[in-house]
């Protein structure tokens, strides 16, 4: 369904941080697939810049409102995030993934992910321990693999622990590159780590009550190493580490 379809059958409204947000009759509140999902994600993304730009075009903006503007702002990056993952997993369920591949310094985008990592607030107590390969280069889609591994990433560092330890590794062996993420923190219940790389499934409340997620990390992460030809895998995970291992076939990225 377009989304101009989509907002001629809207007959309903919320109110989401303040802000309406039209609804759709269509819309199945229990069960949506993922095309009324990237749709409603789409029009409350649309509706939060149009109010954004509506405000900041206002001379004077009371300490209220700007605390609400603050909340569309950050709202507004996380629903574009989510939108592009729908999109990108629809891309890909429909056998539609276009990968601009081309050779990159691997070893350089991780780093500079890394230094994204240790900048967020919750990494201002961690220690980052860093095993990088120097340049090391990868053929294939370069925004594509460095969302897999932020998403890894930003994991490692909501996940853990005060002063705990975000772990990074990066080696290359012949036809194989291999990538490995860990921290310390709560682990993955036994029950949940089949289930991790599920669409929209969000691990137990232990690992999450701090952090809000939508489930949709894990999976576009691996769904990105798949269609280079790779995995992501849980290694393991227990009341002291969670590692995840992230294999890329260098034959495969060319």
């Amino acid at each position: 369904m377009s989304l101009l379809s989509f907002a001629r059958n809207t007959t309903l409204a919320v109110i989401f941080y303040g802000v309406p947000i039209a609804v759709p009759s269509t819309f199945s509140a229990s069960e949506p697939d993922e095309d009324q999902l990237i749709d409603f994600a789409s029009i409350i993304q649309i509706t939060f810049e149009q109010n954004l730009e509506t405000a900041l075009q206002r001379e004077t903006i009371s300490e209220s409102e700007e605390h609400l503007l603050s909340n569309l702002v950050e709202e507004t990056q996380r629903l574009k995030t989510i939108t592009r993952s729908l999109l990108l997993f629809s891309q890909s369920d429909a056998g539609n993934l276009k990968l601009e591949s081309k050779p990159f310094d691997l070893s350089s985008t991780i780093q500079a992910l890394l230094e994204d990592a240790q900048s967020l607030d919750a990494a201002n107590d961690l220690s980052f321990k860093i095993d990088l390969e120097k340049r090391i280069i990868a053929h294939g889609d370069q925004t594509l693999l460095r969302q897999a591994i932020h998403n890894l990433l930003t994991n490692a560092v909501r996940y853990n622990h005060s002063n705990g330890v975000v772990g990074i590794s990066l080696h290359k062996k012949p036809g194989l590159l291999t990538i490995r993420v860990s921290n310390t923190g709560p682990g993955i219940s036994p029950t949940n780590q089949n289930k991790v790389f599920d669409r929209f499934f969000r691990a137990d409340f232990s690992r999450t009550r701090k952090h809000e997620s939508f489930g949709l990390g894990l999976p576009l992460a691996r769904e990105i190493a798949k269609a280079h030809g790779g995995n992501i895998v849980l290694v393991a995970s227990n009341s002291e580490k969670t590692t995840f291992e992230f294999k890329l076939p260098t034959d495969k990225l060319k």
